[in-house]
């Protein structure tokens, strides 16, 4: 992902109809709709970012069909539920019907209790069964699962098989997983923890409830949610969350 494109996606604050840096992110949107950094392709998370900064910007990508266009296009390749959740944001914010994708979130948990990984055909390729699932999250060789006894189960997605568990913060929402990393909310806090120890290694206080948390190599970007107002997405640097380099 574009990582300067996606920082100044993820700042960007609706103080104004257009700000300077949502004129900027206009003029990364490429032919068929995506978003990209100068002289690269377009991503559908990127895209998806892009939109929900514009969004918050109070204004919208300005090839906006392009764009639901392309984001329909690249619902197919979507595997994690991150991804599928980011891009089903952004079509809602386009004014575009993600049914198709939040189908796709609920067939992760299973009539059963347990939660099925499925290729990008719709394929069941394994299951793994939690205590109970709440939230579930996916990235590269983790599964993460929130469960409703304030745990956090964490699964090889390979194999399926249970590695650790976890205590988490009472009330504990929006679960993402990056960089050995798991990233969740709890009203207006925002937690990090290793996924190795379970221990936390960055938390935030925001002034406003968290309605929204990605994590990735490159940062950790929340959402705000201020009522009737204006909301904020708030982006911290990997720097900033972890000293040390992520594992990758």
């Amino acid at each position: 992902m574009g990582v300067k494109l996606a920082v100044l996606a993820c700042a960007l604050v609706a103080a104004t109809p257009v700000s300077g840096g949502a004129g900027f992110l206009q003029t990364r949107q490429l032919s068929d709709g995506s978003f990209a950094e100068r002289g690269q392709p377009g991503y559908p998370q990127l895209t998806a970012w892009a939109t929900l900064g514009l969004t918050a910007a109070r204004t919208a990508p300005r090839a906006r069909g392009l764009t639901i266009k392309y984001l329909s296009a690249q619902e197919a390749g979507l595997t994690s539920p991150t991804e599928i959740a980011l891009v089903a944001l952004a079509e809602e914010a386009l004014g575009q019907n993600a049914d198709r994708l939040l189908a796709r979130l609920r067939a992760l948990q299973r009539a059963d209790g347990s939660v099925g990984l499925y290729s990008t055909r719709g394929a069941l390729l394994r299951t793994v069964a939690p205590s109970s699932a709440v939230e579930v999250a996916l990235r590269r060789d983790y599964l993460a699962v929130l469960t409703s006894t304030r745990t956090l189960e964490v699964f090889n997605s390979h194999s399926g098989r249970r590695l650790r568990s976890w205590h988490v913060a009472a009330g504990a929402t929006h679960l993402d997983l990056a960089a050995g990393l798991a990233a969740y909310a709890t009203g207006r806090r925002v937690h990090v923890v290793r996924l190795s120890t379970g221990k936390s290694v960055f938390g935030a206080r925001a002034n406003a409830t968290v309605s929204a948390v990605q994590l990735e190599p490159a940062g950790l970007a929340y959402a705000l949610q201020r009522g009737d107002r204006p909301g904020t997405i708030v982006f911290m640097p990997m720097a900033r969350v972890l000293p040390r380099p992520p594992r990758r």
